[in-house]
C-alpha cells in the first residue's frame, strides 16, 4: 500500500510522458498523431460547414489536410513532420494572439500533444540508433554509449602546462 501511495503517476504524465524508453516514447507519438487527426476532423467538420453555409473559403479544409498528413507522419516516426506540425500549431496560436483572440483548449492541448510527438519521434530515432530499449542501458543516458560493454570507465587526462613543469 505505501508503494501506491508513493509511486504514484501524476495525472499530467498523460500528456507528458517519460521518453527515456521504446514505451514511454511510443506513447508520446500516439499522443501526438491521436491529437492530430482529432483536430483535423473537427478542422475539416467546421471548414465544410464553413464552405457549405456561405464562407467560401478552403483554408480551413486545407488546414485541417496538412494536419492529417502531419499525423500520419508522426505515425510514421518521422520526426520532419513532428516538427512542422509543431512549427505550423506555433504559428497559428501566435497568429491568434496576435489578432487578439485567445487559442482554445483544444489548440494548446494539440500544441503540447504535439510537443511529446517531438520528444518521442527523436527518442526513438536516438533509442534506436543505440539498440536500446530499457532505461538501465548506458545508451539510453545522453552520453552514456559505453565501448566497453555497459561498464562506465573513467578516464581522465592530465595536461600540464609548461610553467607546471618548470
Amino acid at each position: 500500500m505505501f508503494e501506491q501511495l508513493t509511486n504514484r503517476r501524476s495525472r499530467w504524465r498523460v500528456f507528458w510522458p517519460e521518453v527515456d524508453d521504446l514505451e514511454g516514447a511510443e506513447e508520446a507519438i500516439r499522443l501526438c498523431s491521436w491529437f492530430a487527426f482529432v483536430y483535423a476532423g473537427i478542422g475539416a467538420v467546421v471548414g465544410l460547414f464553413a464552405l457549405v453555409f456561405g464562407a467560401a473559403r478552403l483554408d480551413g479544409l486545407i488546414g485541417a489536410l496538412i494536419l492529417a498528413v502531419t499525423g500520419v507522419g508522426v505515425r510514421r516516426r518521422w520526426r520532419s513532420a513532428a516538427v512542422a506540425g509543431l512549427a505550423l500549431l506555433g504559428l497559428g496560436l501566435v497568429g491568434a494572439l496576435a489578432q487578439g483572440s485567445a487559442p482554445g483548449v483544444l489548440d494548446a492541448l494539440t500544441f503540447v500533444a504535439f510537443m511529446s510527438g517531438v520528444r518521442g519521434t527523436f527518442a526513438i530515432a536516438r533509442l534506436s540508433r543505440h539498440g536500446s530499449s530499457g532505461k538501465d542501458t548506458p545508451s539510453a543516458i545522453p552520453g552514456g554509449n559505453y565501448p566497453s560493454g555497459g561498464k562506465a570507465e573513467r578516464k581522465t587526462e592530465v595536461t600540464l602546462s609548461q610553467k607546471e613543469i618548470v
